[in-house]
């Protein structure tokens, strides 16, 4: 509400800048001229005054102060975080050995002749563990750094 006014009156200022300057070009007297160029110039500072008067009330107040979590706090965290790598590692495992498994499928089926239809699913479906596997990798890079039993078992 307070911006609004100050938009009104500093249109209104403008305007009667507009008409000194108007009435300037007609005025030959100089005390009269030096009159309305004054009267312009004050209304110019005001303007000023409240474009800064709206700039200093339109910015939001910020804290200085950090925020902190309490220790209570901090303990959920660490103890969620801690549920979340359980759950993580868990999937993990389960993707790696459900990938281990499709490895071993596609060594079986490659043993014997296989059609490009076949090929083409064993590839598909090696893709799509891949694929599960990372994803969960990921989501484990994500909390932090993994274990190095993770790693590895990616890396491979």
């Amino acid at each position: 509400m307070l911006l609004f006014l100050h938009l009104c009156n500093v249109n209104k200022l403008e305007e009667e800048i507009e008409d000194y300057t108007t009435t300037l070009e007609t005025v030959d007297d100089p005390a009269e001229r030096e009159r309305i160029l004054e009267a312009i110039n004050h209304r110019q500072d005001k303007i000023i005054k409240l474009s800064n008067a709206a700039d200093s009330e339109s910015t939001v107040r910020k804290s200085s102060r950090t925020w902190q979590p309490t220790a209570k706090m901090s303990e959920l965290q660490a103890a969620e975080k801690a549920k979340r790598e359980r759950r993580l590692k868990k999937d993990f495992d389960h993707k790696y050995e459900s990938w281990k498994e499709c490895c071993k499928n596609a060594r079986k089926g490659l043993k014997g002749f296989c059609t490009e239809y076949s090929l083409s699913r064993l590839s598909s479906s090696l893709h799509i563990a891949r694929n599960e596997l990372i994803q969960v990798y990921e989501a484990c890079r994500e909390l932090g750094l993994p274990e190095q039993d993770v790693r590895r078992r990616v890396d491979t």
